[in-house]
């Protein structure tokens, strides 16, 4: 860590710095290694082709699929053996023969080192560098998902390139809508992970660019908008929040029409907000104006009626409405069940938030298998440390005191705390 940092102020200088014990190759190191990009282009001009390729991205946890991604501006030799495993292969082959690459078969990545990356940049034009750093732009956006639960194991393993790679495009003064779109759905990714200080900067840069290239009442400004005060609303910032969610409702509502899908999605994080603030009546008008376009809209699924179906059951919770709110539950749940399984966090959010009923309800006999299966499905799709994985096992901790069950509860408590010395009881 400690060259890493100095590598990061004194780039220059290491670059050029000479070995002080004496070899048969005196050149410094940037001299060496372009002579080493010299000999690769007599071997390939592929590889060499590809070798500017990785410069631009995560020194080490190149995904080896995004060099298979065709996108709108390759370079004129990484197009033909992206398409080409066998081309591709020899390429990467000849990186490696030179020790300017490593290829790890178990994650299927590529390290390069970021000396290696830096000279490589160095060496090109001004004029190559933004095409090679566009190419690369265009096929992270390419690869990348769209954030959900099925998806995140592929956006995990593209998300360290985007925050390699975004940073070099700070200076671009015309507006690129591939990288909008690529900043927006890591954002969303970033954000779905708990890394909100991540994703804030992607969704306002998106905001920005989108704003510039397409005006500010188009559609796509709302989803940055929409994105950055979901963001806000979770981080507790409220008044951030708010006029966020208005302006992308009132974009949105013109875009789409009053009864879309899409502004429902807006009503339901507004009834959210709402409920969050203590406003029991607006949130319970905005969750059920959101349910009825859900439900009226053909061929769309149930579970997303069962969002606004959970929240309804969380407002009348907390109003103390607890027949009410555990008929919504059941009905939310048996949505998400049956249609998203019994994995998907969406249904461990209605156990957790079922379990919390019977749990105010004196009902610690139900409510126990609920946090229990909540835990299961969050610690595997979110791991231990997301804010929402941790509540349960809090939730469930207090449960157990309560019961007087004091023994599993530290149990737990130091299962929360990284403690394994302790037997769990999950």
């Amino acid at each position: 860590m400690a060259y890493l940092e100095l590598f990061r102020h004194r780039q220059q200088m290491l670059l050029q710095r000479r070995g002080t014990v004496p070899t048969d190759h005196p050149q410094s190191v940037t001299t060496t290694f372009t002579l080493a990009f010299e000999r690769v282009q007599q071997r390939s001009e592929a590889a060499h082709e590809l070798l500017r390729f990785c410069a631009f991205l995560a020194p080490d946890a190149i995904a080896e699929e995004l060099l298979s991604v065709r996108a709108d501006t390759p370079g004129p030799f990484f197009q033909p053996i992206s398409a080409d495993p066998l081309a591709l292969n020899e390429a990467l082959e000849v990186l490696c023969t030179f020790s300017l690459t490593r290829r790890h078969s178990e994650s299927k990545t590529i390290s390069m080192h970021r000396l290696v990356q830096a000279v490589v940049k160095d060496s090109l034009h001004e004029q190559e560098r933004q095409h090679w750093l566009t190419h690369v732009i265009e096929v992270l956006n390419a690869a990348f998902p769209e954030a959900k639960p099925e998806t995140w194991g592929q956006c995990q393993r593209f998300v360290p390139n985007v925050l390699a790679c975004v940073p070099l495009t700070e200076g671009w003064e015309v507006p690129h809508l591939a990288l909008a779109s690529l900043l927006y759905k890591a954002a969303c990714y970033l954000y779905d992970q708990a890394h909100y200080a991540e994703a804030e900067p992607l969704f306002q840069r998106a905001w920005r660019i989108w704003e510039q290239a397409l005006g500010p009442d188009h559609r796509q400004v709302a989803y940055a908008l929409y994105g950055l005060a979901i963001l806000y609303k979770k981080q507790g910032k409220y008044e951030e929040a708010e006029p966020l969610f208005h302006r992308a409702w009132g974009i949105w509502e013109q875009a789409f029409g009053p009864d879309h899908p899409q502004v429902a999605y807006l009503l339901h994080s507004l009834a959210e907000l709402s409920l969050e603030q203590g406003k029991y009546e607006q949130a319970e008008l905005f969750y059920e104006r959101a349910l009825h376009i859900w439900e009226q809209t053909p061929g769309l699924q149930c579970p997303e009626a069962a969002s606004s179906l959970n929240g309804l059951a969380n407002l009348y919770r907390e109003r103390g409405r607890y027949s009410e709110a555990e008929q919504f539950y059941q009905r939310a749940l048996a949505m998400r069940e049956r249609q998203l399984g019994l994995e998907h966090p969406d249904t461990a959010e209605t156990w957790h938030d079922f379990a919390v009923l019977q749990s105010l309800r004196g009902d610690l006999a139900q409510a126990e298998p609920l946090y229990r299966q909540a835990f299961a499905v969050r610690e595997q799709r979110l791991g231990l440390q997301h804010p929402k994985t941790r509540a349960t096992l809090e939730c469930h901790v207090a449960l157990l005191r309560k019961a007087g069950r004091s023994d599993e509860a530290a149990a737990l408590e130091a299962r929360l705390a990284g403690d394994h010395s302790h037997p769990g009881t999950y």
